[in-house]
């Protein structure tokens, strides 16, 4: 019988450490992922193939390092939630030990102290202060939460990278497009030019002033081709896949009017990551505190030992059991310490939560202010377009009449080229605003109904009325 019970136990000790060391890696991922995964959807990617915003934002949440690393922190307070409830769960452990010692010759102790004994004793037992260690495991609870929130913050900070990288690649795209019908005019320019100048009616002088202006349009142009692949690489980098070759799919809808700042702080105050972050983090400095307190209260302690086998004295006792309670009288200030230090993170933490409240608010104004704005100075630039487009048929009139010289008309040509190329810019800059706007606000996420629905044409929407 005293075999068997030694068997099983050993069996028993083998299987626990088995199960304690098997660790289901893909399930802990899988944990996190379910949290950053919601609301998302599987993207096929093609790198050559065309690219929507909405997708290039899936593609990072599904594939961006700096996402994983959070999602391990939030797992990490998972595993910390749990310790902290182990804390009230007994520990079990098996420690056999194996005796050999030489004969003793003091008369009549023989049996009390053998040569050889065997023992094979289970072990268990819990020590617990029941007021620190339970704000000890409300505390851990609160962080998990934290840690999540700071999770889908991160998230949010990728995604608004992402279309920020987007929209510059589209920006720089519109400049390349617009450059390069600008250099093909210039070019047949500087033809018509050098044909006068055969015939007489052209100096050296027009033809080099023309060459000129060439040279500096075309080496924008080489800028844009070089902002387009730095901003493909950049692009590729945040998504997580090994490169973006294909076209870009704007379908980003903007529309006309922000809602007031009380309305948009309003929604953020429940829809930003952030702030719900160091809101948890105050009830975790709190628990904390709780749990710091809790210190000058008892420690109880309660174990127990079984002997599946048994050799030393007294072998007739098979299983003991005691309780303790340990409660400190004296600690030297530390626990006092730990008090103090508690508090303190509380007042900081509370600190933390109002200065960024208010960051909150200035973020809002800001986005609020450029996006409006941005409106404004496009209908201005509009304006700009439109009358640089004159007076440059009005310079050309003149030159081929000879009143203006061709001063006059390259003069005529930078304009339009300089508000054309403000105005692609300002119009691709105001979405990007626009996604900061939903960013300060906490809705930029999946499920964003503007992120992928049919967009006008750039400069087709209506001006806007403040």
């Amino acid at each position: 019988m005293v075999r068997a019970l030694s068997g099983l136990s050993v069996l028993a000790a083998i299987l626990c450490l088995a199960a304690g060391c098997a660790v289901d890696q893909a399930k802990e991922v899988a944990t996190y992922r379910k949290v950053l995964d919601a609301g998302a959807r599987p993207v096929d990617y093609d790198p050559a193939g065309p690219l929507s915003l909405d997708n290039a934002l899936q593609l990072a949440n599904r594939h961006n390092e700096r996402l994983a690393i959070q999602g391990e922190n939030y797992l990490q307070s998972l595993i910390d939630k749990d310790r902290a409830v182990a804390a009230f769960l007994p520990t079990v452990s098996f420690a056999p030990s194996y005796l050999r010692e030489e004969r003793t010759r003091i008369p009549g102790a023989a049996p009390f102290v053998p040569e050889r004994a065997l023992d094979l004793p289970l072990e268990a037992g819990v020590n617990v202060n029941p007021l620190s260690s339970g704000a000890t495991v409300r505390a851990s609870r609160e962080e998990a939460k934290r840690r999540r929130e700071v999770l889908l913050e991160a998230r949010s900070a990728v995604l608004l990278d992402v279309s920020e990288a987007y929209y510059q690649i589209l920006r720089s795209e519109a400049q390349q497009s617009f450059l390069a019908g600008s250099v093909t005019v210039q070019q047949a320019r500087l033809e018509n030019v050098q044909k006068k100048r055969k015939a007489g009616a052209a100096r050296a002088l027009d033809i080099a002033q023309v060459e000129g202006q060439l040279a500096g349009t075309r080496a924008q142009l080489i800028a844009a081709d070089t902002d387009v692949r730095n901003g493909r690489s950049v692009l590729a980098l945040a998504c997580g896949v090994s490169a973006v070759n294909g076209s870009l799919v704007d379908r980003l809808s903007v529309p006309d009017n922000a809602p007031t700042i009380d309305e948009l702080y309003s929604a953020a105050r429940t829809s930003r990551h952030d702030l719900k972050a160091v809101a948890k983090q105050v009830d975790v400095a709190r628990r904390n505190v709780d749990a710091a307190w809790g210190r000058y209260f008892p420690t109880i302690g309660l174990g127990g030992e079984f002997w599946a086998k048994r050799q030393t004295f007294p072998p007739d006792v098979t299983w003991m059991g005691m309780v303790s309670v340990n409660w400190p009288i004296f600690s030297a200030g530390l626990i006092h310490d730990e008090v103090r230090t508690a508090f303190s993170q509380l007042r900081q933490a509370e600190l933390a939560e109002s200065y960024q409240a208010r960051t909150a608010l200035k973020e809002l104004r800001v986005a609020r202010e450029n996006y409006v704005n941005s409106a404004r100075r496009i209908a201005e630039l509009r304006v700009q377009v439109a009358a640089s487009e004159e007076a440059l048929r009005d310079a050309e009139k003149g030159y081929q009449s000879g009143l203006n010289t061709n001063v006059d008309r390259l003069v005529a040509q930078d304009q339009v080229l300089a508000s054309g190329l403000n105005l692609l810019s300002e119009e691709l800059t105001r979405k990007v605003y626009y996604l900061r706007l939903l960013r300060a606000e906490g809705r930029l996420d999946f499920g964003c109904p503007e992120l992928d629905a049919p967009s006008a044409p750039a400069g087709a929407s209506k001006d806007r009325k403040e």
